[in-house]
């Protein structure tokens, strides 16, 4: 099998789904060697420089996905000789192309389509009705695909992951004082953007639930935009925690890590909304062996839902009792802390990169 990987993201990385597909290139890479092509609108950035990487060097910086519509042909005039060559995206105006042209000249090879998130539209249906396969993230999310394409879900494989454990280790642990962060406070951290295509992430229910917790309490934010912290801050003079809330700026790399592992408690404050996918972070806070607070939500909770404190998303009352039902049981925290560290060595991006691969391959 030969894979190619399109994507028409632009790097060096600086949202999740490109340090998914990074992440995920670089694993495929490692698996199948020169059978494996990640193609990039443009790179900027040596972050690629251990994946087979093809880089197409578009010049615009909007409408990218378009181009590959010309450039599909080319890449399987190329790859002609394999038996089995195979196309692997997640962004659905590529997949829209790749379907067109396997049925305009009948070219033959696999659609391989990869699912974070649905909207529920109709082209999301066509796409899963005309992938030769499917990968996802939860088993939720394969129920989902299947009730929306209506079909089988034979051919629909789930696979939980990835982190990179290695930036998860004491040795790259920083205190709290080096990061800026306030030193005898038991602290809750929330660490990722604080908002995706404008909504609401769940901070100010942690606000909220601040104003609820003793003066021994505080909360740090990592990840926001300028505007962001402006009005974040002022929420929280609104309710009379400014002191105790610290806002910080987008982190890269080993920082956020840093930041994870230098949290008493971490949280993923989700609203029940439409619109959110299956967020990383929940592989990264196992990894950061620190008690997780998360949103009573079907996609997290099918992995941590054993192994971490839920809340009733938008309840910053139901909040503060997960807080509480922590700092009041240290014992059970560090028994699901030490529950998920060891669920999430299985979650690698190593691990998910061979599970796709033996998927694609039986």
């Amino acid at each position: 099998m030969k894979l190619i990987y399109f994507t028409s993201m632009r790097y060096p990385a600086d949202n999740g789904m490109k340090i998914y597909a990074r992440e995920l290139a670089k694993e495929f890479t490692k698996v199948l060697k020169e059978k494996f092509i990640f193609v990039v609108a443009n790179n900027f950035s040596d972050e690629l420089k251990d994946i087979n990487c093809l880089n197409l060097a578009l010049k615009i910086k909007k409408f990218r996905s378009p181009f590959f519509f010309f450039w599909i042909p080319y890449f399987v005039f190329i790859s002609r000789k394999e038996k089995d060559l195979v196309f692997f995206s997640n962004d659905t105006f590529l997949l829209t192309f790749l379907i067109f042209w396997k049925k305009f000249l009948r070219f033959n090879y696999r659609i391989c389509s990869d699912w974070h998130h649905l909207h529920y539209n109709k082209k999301e249906k066509f796409i899963i009705r005309n992938s030769d396969a499917l990968i996802t993230t939860s088993r939720r999310l394969k129920d989902d695909l299947i009730k929306l394409g209506e079909v089988p879900g034979d051919n629909i494989f789930f696979a939980y992951g990835g982190v990179n454990l290695n930036i998860y280790n004491d040795t790259f642990f920083s205190n709290q004082a080096s990061l800026g962060l306030p030193e005898g406070k038991n602290l809750i951290g929330y660490i990722g953007y604080f908002k995706t295509f404008g909504l609401e992430k769940g901070i100010p229910t942690m606000i909220r639930a601040l104003a609820l917790l003793s003066d021994e309490f505080a909360m740090a934010f990592v990840g926001g935009k300028n505007d962001e912290i402006r009005e974040y801050t002022e929420l929280a003079k609104a309710h009379g925690v400014e002191a105790r809330c610290f806002f910080f700026g987008v982190k890269k790399g080993d920082e956020v890590a840093q930041y994870q592992m230098s949290m008493d408690i971490i949280a993923i404050p989700y609203p029940d909304q439409p619109g959110f996918g299956y967020p990383m972070k929940v592989y990264e806070y196992m990894a950061s062996r620190r008690p997780i607070i998360y949103s009573k939500l079907g996609l997290v909770e099918e992995v941590i839902g054993d192994c971490a404190y839920p809340f009733i998303p938008g309840d910053s009352s139901s909040f503060a009792e997960a807080v509480l039902k922590i700092a009041n049981n240290k014992k059970e925290a560090d028994k699901h802390v030490l529950q998920a560290y060891e669920k999430v060595k299985g979650y690698s991006w190593e691990s998910k990169a061979i599970k796709i691969t033996d998927f694609l391959t039986k």
